[in-house]
C-alpha cells in the first residue's frame, strides 16, 4: 500500500494605495503648524472587495512667545508653547495560523485544514494629544518644561473567514488609557571659567487606566491548568492589575479582587555633572514609585500555588544606578599626546523595601498581559569598569 501526501497551496492578492499630505506654515519662527495625513486602504482584488481603511491625521502648531512679547526681558531667555493631535498605529493582515503569535487565544478555534481560509485583522491606534511649555532664564541657566499629554490606545483584533461568502466570525478590542504629566528641569548651579556644575532633574506622573477590555482580554497570566491567573485587565483599573485571593486579619482567604497595581505612577531621574578643569564626574540615580510587585519566587518557596496579597509587595525604589568620573592629561612635548584615565560603576546601591532581588523587575516583558511578575529573576550585575584611552 502506497501513500500520497497531498499539498495545498492558497494564494491571496492584495492591493494596498496609499495617500499622504503634509502642510507647514512658520512666521518668522514666531509661529507655526504642521499639519499631516495619511490614508490606507487593502483592497483584495482577487475577490472585488475593500477589506479596510485607515486614516492618521496629525497637528502640530507652536508659539515663540519670547520673541512675541518678551523679546526685550534679560531675565527670561526663551519661551515657548506647543501642542498637538495625532493618530499613529498600524493595522496588519496575517495568515490565521500566525494569530497565535499576536494575540492571547482570544479567537475562535478552526480546523487545520480550513486556515488557509482565514485571514486575521490585527490593529493598534494611538490617539495622542499633547501641549507644552518651554522657558528658560538667565541666558539659558535655568531651563524648564512641563508636558501634559492624554494617550488612547487601541487594540483589536477581527478574523475572517474566505470561502464562499466573505463573514467576520469574530472581533474584539480592548482600550487603554494614559494620562499624565512629564516635568524637567536643568539648572547651572556654577558655571565659572573652567568650573562647570549642571543638574538635570526629570519627573513623571501617569495615569493609567483600561477603559474598555474586552473578554478576550481580560485574563493575564495563567499560573496552572486550574484556571488560575496572576493577573487581570479589567475596567477602571490599571493595565495587568494583580488578580487573586484577599485575606483577614489571621491570614485565612476571604475573597478574590484586584490585589496591586504593576503600572508605576511616579518615574523620574536626578543628573548630577561636575567639572573642573580636566576632571569630569557624573552621576545618575532613578527612582519608581506607587506600584506593586507579585513576588512569586517567595510564594512558589513557600509551596503555594495561588496568588494572594501575601505576596504582593511595595515596588518603591531609588537607585545610584551610574557613577562615573574621568581625567584628561595632556602631553606637549612628548610621543603621547593625550591620555583619559575614567572609572565608571553601575548599579552601585538601590533602596527599596522590597524584598526580591531587583525592584525594578518584569519576568514577562514579551506580553503586556503580566507586567510587575517576579519570576525566576536574576539579581542586576554592578559593574565596574576602568577604562584607559591614549593618542599618540
Amino acid at each position: 500500500m502506497q501513500s500520497k501526501a497531498v499539498i495545498r497551496h492558497f494564494t491571496t492578492d492584495f492591493l494596498n494605495p496609499s495617500a499622504s499630505l503634509a502642510l507647514h506654515y512658520d512666521y518668522n519662527s514666531l509661529v507655526g503648524v504642521d499639519i499631516s495625513a495619511r490614508y490606507d486602504t487593502w483592497l483584495q482584488y482577487d475577490k472585488d472587495m475593500k477589506f479596510m481603511d485607515n486614516f492618521y491625521p496629525s497637528a502640530h502648531v507652536y508659539a515663540d512667545l519670547k520673541g512675541l512679547l518678551l523679546s526685550d526681558s534679560s531675565v527670561i531667555s526663551a519661551l515657548r508653547i506647543e501642542g498637538g493631535y495625532g493618530v499613529s498605529g498600524a493595522r496588519q493582515l496575517m495568515p490565521y495560523i500566525a494569530l497565535g503569535m499576536y494575540s492571547n487565544g482570544g479567537y475562535p478555534a478552526v480546523e487545520d485544514a480550513l486556515q488557509a481560509y482565514y485571514r486575521g485583522l490585527n490593529r493598534v491606534l494611538s490617539h495622542d494629544y499633547d501641549i507644552t511649555v518651554r522657558t528658560a532664564f538667565l541666558n539659558n541657566l535655568i531651563s524648564l518644561s512641563a508636558t501634559y499629554y492624554d494617550r488612547r490606545i487601541e487594540d483589536g483584533m477581527d478574523v475572517y473567514y474566505y470561502g464562499e461568502q466573505d463573514q467576520r466570525v469574530s472581533s474584539y478590542s480592548s482600550l487603554i488609557g494614559n494620562r499624565g504629566v512629564e516635568l524637567t528641569a536643568s539648572a547651572f548651579a556654577l558655571k565659572n571659567g573652567n568650573t562647570e556644575l549642571e543638574i538635570c532633574l526629570n519627573a513623571a506622573y501617569n495615569f493609567n487606566r483600561v477603559l474598555k477590555a474586552d473578554p478576550a482580554d481580560e485574563k493575564g497570566l495563567y499560573l496552572n491548568s486550574y484556571d488560575m491567573y496572576a493577573t487581570v485587565n479589567r475596567e477602571g483599573y490599571p493595565v495587568s492589575s494583580i488578580f487573586g485571593y484577599t485575606l483577614d486579619a489571621d491570614n485565612v482567604v476571604n475573597g478574590e479582587g484586584i490585589l496591586g497595581n504593576t503600572i508605576p505612577a511616579y518615574t523620574g531621574a536626578v543628573d548630577v555633572r561636575l567639572r573642573i578643569g580636566d576632571l569630569r564626574i557624573t552621576a545618575m540615580a532613578d527612582y519608581a514609585a506607587g506600584h506593586h510587585i507579585l513576588n512569586m519566587n517567595r510564594m512558589l518557596a513557600s509551596g503555594q500555588e495561588y496568588v494572594s496579597e501575601a505576596f504582593v509587595e511595595k515596588g518603591d525604589y531609588l537607585r545610584l544606578a551610574r557613577v562615573c568620573a574621568s581625567y584628561d592629561f595632556s602631553f606637549r612635548k612628548n610621543w603621547i599626546r593625550s591620555l583619559r584615565i575614567s572609572l565608571a560603576a553601575d548599579n552601585l546601591l538601590t533602596a527599596t523595601s522590597y524584598s526580591g532581588w531587583n525592584p525594578d523587575v518584569n519576568s514577562f516583558g514579551y506580553t503586556n498581559m503580566a507586567y510587575g511578575l517576579d519570576y525566576g529573576s536574576c539579581p542586576m550585575v554592578r559593574n565596574i569598569v576602568l577604562g584607559i584611552a591614549v593618542k599618540f
